[in-house]
């Protein structure tokens, strides 16, 4: 005994609609760590670089401890905001 027509039809929509789910599950999750790697990298560096920056200005201390950060801070945010128009837009 064979399923029926509308029982393998479904089947066949429930195995194309998971195929699709999962591959979109992986492009947004490859998408997600290829941006956070980057942005990661990208904030570490530009972390670095203000700290000299600043150690090398007449700036206050508390400034030349919290410029740093700040700068840090918004580009992850700026990674997480990127990922988010890629994802809305590319995936």
């Amino acid at each position: 005994m064979g399923l029926g027509l509308r029982q393998r039809y479904l089947r066949f929509v429930d195995c194309h609609l998971f195929e699709r789910l999962y591959t979109d599950s992986l492009s947004a999750f490859a998408a997600f760590f290829t941006v956070f790697e980057i942005t990661r990298r990208s904030s570490s560096h530009l972390k670095r670089n203000t700290q000299e920056l600043c150690n090398n200005s007449q700036l206050s201390a508390e400034k030349k401890r919290n410029i740093p950060k700040v700068v840090n801070a918004v580009s992850l945010v700026t990674g997480g905001v990127c990922y988010s128009f890629i994802l809305k837009d590319g995936c």
